[in-house]
């Protein structure tokens, strides 16, 4: 069963709290892959945690500055359309948020191992390219 939004919302706020006070490891305790761990309570998989902590940020952003978070929506909506990947979503916001929820979002990016940068995404894609050509031949 999937995590409802008040527990992403909480989970995201604690993950917020811990990154901003340099402890990034309370992000294995929400997502679904340490579910096991949790003993079962949290079922939360790693977009919706990623975007439970945008949807914090974005919501602080609307109550200074409603023009730029509909602005930064309507990209983040558009982007989500095609390719993506967390760092495409982090890239957008970074100036426009507090370090604290760009902290929260590159501690779920390393947590994942996922590429921080297209150069790392390009590098990441051509070594799995390179391994499926040993595979098949």
């Amino acid at each position: 069963m999937a995590a409802s939004k008040k527990v992403i919302k909480r989970a995201s706020l604690e993950i917020i709290n811990a990154s901003s006070k340099g402890r990034p490891g309370v992000i294995g305790k929400y997502l679904d892959i340490g579910e096991e761990a949790s003993g079962g309570r949290y079922e939360i998989h790693e977009d919706a945690l990623f975007f439970g902590i945008v949807e914090c940020g974005l919501g602080i952003l609307k109550s200074t500055n409603a023009e730029q978070e509909l602005a930064l929506s309507n990209i983040i909506d558009k982007k989500i359309g095609g390719e993506w990947s967390f760092f495409h979503i982090r890239d957008i916001l970074i100036g426009s948020l507090s370090d604290k929820y760009i902290k929260s979002m590159d501690g779920i990016i390393m947590y994942l191992e996922e590429p921080l940068n297209q150069e790392e995404r390009n590098l990441q894609k051509k070594q799995f390219l390179k391994s499926m050509e040993m595979f098949s031949a």
